[in-house]
């Protein structure tokens, strides 16, 4: 069975700071003390001490946290290569840019009814890992998306355009991952899609900033 994203919290550990994504509420927070401790001991993979399982336990109890004792740990960064922008190809299909239009919309119409039902949707169309890569179909496809930003985003929307893209790979029949990133100091939270160390919708500078916190 397939679980809705907002079952379970989301979080990573950020330079010893846990950081968590409430997908269900669409909210971002921190947590302190003895329960940061016993998360970020989480996040990183190691075996958590009685007294902090106590710890988290008690916060899910309080519903503060969902999930996160059965998640194990939080998602490990997967280091990113290069930008598949860096090399786009000087034409691309009209069809292509017929399908981004109707993706670009399904990407907001999805958003409209909430984070929760867009990331839902969004992993229910997930193609399996092992399904083989069309890499020049990946380039065009990401190519249509940046050179068409312009025209559908008045700023820098992250979150529906990579969702527009992922939505439009995974009709395609390619498997990319949809990543949502966090960073301090000062806070902030970003979205882009990759596929196998390369980021597909920015560049490799723009994404090593952040730390995955979710990812389809």
């Amino acid at each position: 069975m397939v679980h809705s994203p907002g079952e379970r919290t989301a979080f990573c550990a950020v330079e010893g700071q846990a950081v968590c994504l409430d997908i269900r509420r669409d909210r971002y927070f921190l947590l302190r003390d003895r329960a940061n401790a016993a998360l970020v001991a989480l996040a990183e993979g190691r075996t958590l001490l009685a007294a902090e399982a106590h710890v988290l336990a008690g916060l899910e109890q309080r519903g503060v946290l969902r999930g996160v004792l059965d998640a194990g740990s939080g998602w490990s960064r997967e280091e990113v290569s290069r930008s598949i922008l860096d090399d786009m190809p000087a034409s691309t299909s009209w069809h292509l840019y017929a399908q981004w239009m109707i993706v670009t919309w399904k990407a907001r119409r999805k958003l409209g009814n909430g984070l929760e039902a867009a990331l839902s949707d969004a992993q229910k169309c997930r193609m399996p890992s092992t399904t083989p890569a069309n890499w020049s179909l990946i380039r065009s496809v990401a190519t249509v998306h940046h050179r068409a930003a312009p025209v559908a985003w008045t700023h820098d929307r992250c979150l529906p355009r990579s969702l527009a893209l992922y939505f439009q790979l995974a009709q395609l029949r390619q498997s990319v991952k949809i990543v949502i990133g966090v960073a301090l100091q000062p806070f902030r939270a970003h979205c882009w899609v990759q596929k196998d160390g390369i980021v597909l919708n920015d560049s490799v500078d723009a994404v090593r900033a952040f730390m995955p916190i979710f990812v389809i």
